[in-house]
């Protein structure tokens, strides 16, 4: 089963067959399907007829891979859902109830989905202005900015040192831009690789100091242990079991990690509330919400009732950044509007005066 698990898991988790809104409508269908009582083989016969995947074979080979013997996880692996929501399937397969996993993860994929559409919708006009600008300030440097220089030149007008300043801020505008792209183009290439050369506990404590992505880092990591610890504790399950579960039954390296940190901790005889502390990449209210759960025999209760608060935070959260960042955009655009006005009209104005 291990070796089953874990090779499926490598070959098909990178490769999408649907876009993100086909994958939702895909999960949907399926809970609906199972709940009805459908067979895992029914419910994908019917799936099958409704959905294209890029590889073309695919739709057959999910049904023979079910009639082998393949539970729901190993297919949405083929399919190509990300390691966590396969992981999550694998674990309501084998401890809850798939159907409840099931809404559940539609849920957070409907929530994430329209955070993301949401930061799109927020960015993409002022971009596309931004980008209508830029443009503008290359055609501007090509034809008029240099003939209005020559004329301010031949009839002795004096740029003041702003102005100056000005213009050779928005001659150098697509320079600045290119410079920057590369500098930070290959400062995202070097942190990936010095990333990708960490330890896992390094990674976490690196992606944490990173402000722009540690608030969702931490909010997705807590999100998706409190459903697996749901899981655990509403079936029984051991500390030590949750630590075989993610060393032998997972792929995915933060799971393997955590596993492992996991056993060395609670072989010095910490608890699991403890172990969790330690680690950076939690919100502090999950380890507020084991203890008091344990306290009250309660405790998958609460962690459900937690990891719902956790999808708000994560679409507030997305909304609030998206609010803040718009206007910044807009002040942006602006500002660059009013500097061309100054390096170009201002001087206009000198010259017509001089006329007169």
């Amino acid at each position: 089963m291990k070796l089953q698990w874990i090779n499926t898991f490598k070959l098909h988790s990178k490769k999408r067959q649907l876009s993100k809104a086909q994958q939702i409508d895909l999960l949907s269908n399926l809970c609906n399907l199972l709940k009805y009582g459908f067979t895992l083989y029914q419910s994908f016969q019917f799936l099958n007829l409704q959905m294209t995947y890029k590889n073309k074979q695919l739709g057959t080979t999910i049904l023979s891979e079910i009639s082998n013997g393949a539970p729901c996880n190993q297919i949405l692996s083929l399919i190509g859902y990300s390691d966590t929501i396969v992981m999550q399937v694998y674990l309501a397969e084998r401890f809850g109830n798939i159907i409840d996993v099931l809404e559940e993860t539609v849920n957070y994929m409907k929530v994430n989905r329209k955070s993301e559409q949401r930061l799109l919708k927020t960015l993409q006009y002022p971009l596309i202005l931004v980008s209508i600008f830029i443009a503008m300030i290359i055609i501007l440097n090509l034809t008029v900015i240099p003939q209005f220089q020559q004329l301010y030149t031949s009839m002795n007008i004096q740029l003041s040192s702003f102005q100056k300043t000005l213009s050779f801020f928005i001659t150098s505008l697509p320079t600045i831009i290119v410079v920057m792209l590369i500098i930070g183009s290959m400062l995202a290439i070097i942190m990936k690789l010095i990333y990708n050369k960490l330890n896992m506990l390094n990674k976490i404590n690196f992606v944490m100091k990173l402000t722009l992505i540690s608030g969702y880092f931490q909010l997705f990591k807590t999100y998706f242990v409190t459903n697996e610890l749901v899981l655990f504790y509403k079936n029984g399950i051991t500390l030590q079991s949750i630590v075989d579960v993610y060393i032998n039954h997972s792929s995915d390296p933060f799971r393997k990690f955590l596993g492992k940190y996991l056993l060395t901790y609670s072989e010095m005889g910490y608890g699991l509330p403890q172990i969790l502390e330690k680690l950076k990449c939690f919100k502090p209210q999950l380890i507020k919400f084991v203890l008091q759960g344990e306290k009250r025999g309660k405790l998958e209760v609460e962690l459900k009732l937690y990891s719902q608060i956790l999808v708000k935070q994560i679409e507030d959260k997305a909304i609030k950044q998206t609010q803040f960042l718009q206007p910044i955009l807009f002040l942006i655009l602006g500002l660059f509007i009013v500097a061309i006005y100054l390096v170009i009209m201002l001087p206009m104005f000198q010259m017509m005066q001089s006329i007169k």
